[in-house]
């Protein structure tokens, strides 16, 4: 019976346990934490017109480009509602700073001023839930640091820095990713962990717990993994039980924009081979093995396993891609009679969406 069961559980990471979830679904939850969370950040592209970052001075010993890849990979924490409405001219970021003294100066992200759409200056607290300072260390990150002009002071190191931010997902770069660690392993069998160090000395057990213990895991009637730990560990304000919740709306919505563009020639072509009967390929444009191996492992499950076979309308069902920079998935389905694929992949579509939504009420009510 599925269920999730919370193991660790604090403001930043997150660590449960999967049980009877298809392995295809639990490893598209992970993909689409990683990559396809919306969330703010700085965009640094000099030779675009979507380029957040301006710098107007800079004197320190990073260049600017060096300078701004190092600003664009700050996280900026917003909650998840401001995200969802977020809009770039909702705020302005100003970093300012210049070395007067005799000491170097370490400059910060807490050195970062924060104006809204009035052009008011937004307070310590406003600017510190933006900004926070690590847990552990309660240092702010460090972004350069400015020397000092011994000779004139009025002429030491200088920066003057100029932000808007952006709404994106990973997907496009990295500094959007809400997440430093999201990651699953099989969960283990203790059990059968027991019953192999019974007659195991000591070193022998060390030795089993370190190089063989991860092949006993949980597994289902068909020798495979039924049971997940899944770890998550959040860089922003976004909860890791929002971003689980949130990936689960996603994939659905993935579903629901792929039974809706089954006529759309410029999303998925449709083509019934003539050389084997009742077998058809459709090249899904911009969609990866996130969307597509659950169709394939879902629909597998469902008709070679979950029904009769008098009932099991289907003799194939896989999926490829030509190359891993090609933005088209090849799914290949053979019917054992003559049958109107469109109307096939709406339904599994449909049976796919309620599975999932039933896992993310699960997933709520834990």
């Amino acid at each position: 019976m599925t269920n999730f069961k919370i193991i660790k559980d604090d403001k930043r990471s997150l660590e449960f346990q999967i049980v009877d979830v298809d392995l295809s679904i639990v490893n598209s939850i992970r993909r689409i934490i990683i990559s396809e969370i919306p969330n703010v950040a700085f965009a640094f592209d000099p030779y675009s017109e979507t380029n957040d970052i301006k710098i107007n001075v800079n004197s320190c010993a990073l260049h600017n480009e060096f300078l701004a890849h190092r600003i664009s990979l700050i996280p900026i924490c917003f909650d998840y509602d401001e995200i969802e409405n977020f809009t770039p001219e909702k705020y302005r970021f100003v970093l300012k700073k210049k070395n007067t003294g005799t000491e170097i100066m370490n400059v910060t992200s807490k050195d970062f001023d924060v104006y809204n759409e009035d052009n008011v200056k937004m307070d310590e607290k406003f600017k510190n839930k933006l900004f926070p300072a690590n847990t552990i260390t309660k240092d702010h990150i460090l972004i350069t640091k400015l020397k000092p002009n011994l000779y004139d002071l009025s002429k030491g190191e200088e920066i003057d820095i100029e932000c808007s931010a952006s709404k994106n997902i990973a997907l496009s770069h990295a500094r959007w990713s809400p997440v430093s660690k999201c990651t699953f392993h099989n969960t283990i069998d203790e059990k059968a962990v027991q019953n192999e160090i019974k007659t195991m000395d000591i070193h022998e057990v060390n030795q089993f717990k370190t190089l063989q213990m991860y092949r006993h895991f949980i597994k289902n009637k068909y020798d495979e993994p039924s049971s997940f730990n899944f770890e998550i560990e959040s860089e922003c304000r976004l909860s890791p039980r929002y971003l689980v919740k949130k990936a689960f709306e996603v994939l659905i919505e993935k579903f629901r924009v792929l039974s809706a563009n089954i006529d759309n020639t410029s999303k998925i072509e449709i083509n019934k081979l003539d050389n084997i009967e009742s077998c058809y390929t459709l090249n899904i444009y911009d969609e990866t093995h996130t969307l597509l191996n659950v169709l394939q492992s879902i629909t597998f499950n469902h008709f070679f396993r979950d029904i009769p076979p008098s009932s099991n309308p289907l003799e194939f069902i896989g999926y490829h891609k030509s190359h891993p920079l090609d933005n088209k998935m090849i799914l290949k389905i053979k019917f054992k009679e003559d049958t109107d694929v469109k109307p096939f992949i709406i339904q599994q579509c449909n049976y796919i969406i309620n599975h999932l939504t039933n896992f993310m009420t699960m997933w709520k009510e834990i």
